[in-house]
């Protein structure tokens, strides 16, 4: 007789599947090796956060990486033309400072030169990162240090 095989995978990345029957103690397996790639981008991923600069007027001392993912959380490793745009959150009074828009590469995003300025210490700064057609995803909250000699406003 001949078996049908209803297969579905859901992880992008080489798998070994091998078929055997039941009652049979040495059925002839061949491993049928596959490699499954991810599917169209369904969702964004914060994969590392940002955390506040050392000074006023700084970079971020951890910039932040976004991962483009498939349905089933899939790393999108094709690709490279998704546009991510990073803004301010919340209504403090800063001005975010760098390279504000990026093309994935790889299924990556990753920002290195977003820093931030502002006239006086902020508590509760928080970034936005939209692309098109995907649900908008925002970092944690991080403080801001104040211009040496300024008071801090919250």
């Amino acid at each position: 007789g001949v078996a049908q095989v209803d297969l579905k995978l859901n992880k992008a990345g080489a798998q070994a599947v091998v078929f055997s029957q039941a009652g049979v103690a040495t059925p002839a397996a061949t491993a049928l090796n596959i490699a499954p790639v991810a599917g169209s981008t369904a969702t964004m991923k914060l994969t590392t956060g940002v955390s506040a600069p050392q000074a006023n007027g700084g970079s971020f001392a951890q910039q932040p990486v976004i991962t483009l993912l498939d349905q089933f959380g899939n790393v999108n490793i094709g690709d490279n033309s998704t546009i991510v745009t990073v803004s301010k959150k919340d209504a403090g009074s800063w001005t975010l400072t760098g390279n504000t828009t990026l093309t994935a590469v790889a299924g990556v995003i990753s920002f290195t030169d977003l820093g931030a300025t502002n006239a006086a210490g902020i508590t509760g700064a928080q970034l936005a990162f939209d692309a098109t057609g995907l649900a908008e995803i925002t970092s944690a909250t991080v403080n801001l240090p104040q211009p040496q000699g300024a008071q801090s406003i919250t």
